[in-house]
């Protein structure tokens, strides 16, 4: 006897856009992951998209999925892929919902379910569990309501309903910590890291390395001493300066950290030029945790030697607003100005600023 069906629809952002997978055979039924340096066109199918199919595998071992449309200006990025397993059909779609913006920042995603609801309540399960997060937590709300016309608690009720459960803590907040590096070591294997392994090498090595630098060595081991299950992963790197100017995800219980290592000067090595933007997406507990341990880690004040007549330019903001984003609190209770700021033992911190979702 057929099973019952019914209908679910949810909405998710991914945080990567890895991995990437090659678009002809996903057009044909074939999922192939590529290097994003690949000369074949391929997709941005994300982490959200990853748990996705994996799920589908994990619950159905002949589990099907095809891409059947994409966008022609950024086909890319805006996509649509049906999953078919078990008896049920998820067609899940990345769409953009703000104009301007890199992925995965301004992008969401579309979850259509057709199938046996305890079919779907699984699955769901599976995709919460190999995200390791809740997969609507980085949505932008009021983009979203905008685009699609649904608000924060019917998306957040939709999940509820389908997992069984009750998630807990809803309210996030986004952080911003600028740091510059004092040494380029350790180096980590470029291929690796890649693949979401850790894996330290010497700077003679014949292998493809990133300077991970004294910051993110600091604040990885912060976050492993908080979970020490914290998963890392390099998302992206650049063509012409792949050890130096790179992006990393580090996932943390249920906090997301996102490491870039910029270039803010036209000129000079990584310690003179580059600055290192810290992106906390958690709890505010979690945040006092790991800045506390990460400055501990460090040895001294992270923004000791930034150049922020650089910085104010190549963010496009004054000094005071650059502070305010910064996780600390001199002696007298104050946001520090970056020059003496943090003198003491850099212990007391929280966030000036934290903005809610």
């Amino acid at each position: 006897m057929a099973k019952e069906k019914s209908t679910a629809l949810l909405f998710a952002r991914p945080s990567t856009e890895m991995p990437y997978a090659i678009f002809a055979d996903l057009q044909k039924g074939t999922y192939t992951e590529c290097s994003y340096l690949s000369l074949k066109t391929f997709i941005c199918f994300t982490d959200m998209g990853d748990a996705a199919w994996k799920a589908a595998l994990e619950m159905d071992e002949v589990a099907k999925i095809r891409l059947y449309q994409a966008s022609w200006l950024e086909e890319d990025k805006e996509w649509s892929v049906r999953i078919a397993f078990l008896e049920t059909t998820l067609e899940l779609e990345s769409k953009r919902y703000s104009q301007f913006g890199k992925m995965p920042q301004t992008f969401y995603m579309i979850l259509r379910f057709n199938g046996p609801r305890e079919q779907i309540q699984r699955y769901c399960r599976r995709i919460v569990k190999k995200l390791r997060r809740k997969p609507y937590i980085l949505l932008n709300w009021d983009d979203l309501e905008r685009e699609t016309g649904y608000e924060r608690p019917e998306v957040v009720d939709g999940w509820k309903d389908l997992l069984g459960k009750e998630l807990a803590s809803e309210d996030r907040i986004e952080s911003e910590i600028y740091a510059a590096p004092t040494t380029k070591e350790p180096y980590v294997l470029y291929k690796k890291l890649f693949s979401g392994e850790y894996e330290e090498c010497k700077m003679s090595s014949v292998y493809t390395y990133i300077s991970f630098t004294d910051v993110g060595d600091a604040i990885y081991k912060a976050a492993r001493a908080i979970d020490p299950k914290a998963s890392i992963r390099l998302t992206k790197a650049s063509l012409l300066e792949e050890d130096k100017a790179w992006t990393i995800e580090i996932e943390f219980g249920e906090d997301l950290l996102t490491l870039e290592c910029i270039r803010y000067k036209p000129l000079g090595d990584q310690l003179k030029a580059f600055y290192i933007r810290i992106g906390f997406h958690g709890e505010e507990k979690g945040l006092e945790d790991l800045m506390n341990k990460f400055t501990e880690n460090l040895g001294h004040d992270p923004r000791e030697n930034l150049d922020w007549d650089a910085l104010e330019k190549k963010k496009d903001l004054d000094r005071e607003a650059l502070q305010q984003t910064l996780p600390f609190k001199d002696e007298d209770g104050e946001g520090g100005d970056g020059e003496g700021a943090g003198e003491g033992d850099g212990k007391d911190m929280k966030d000036g600023t934290q903005n809610e979702e």
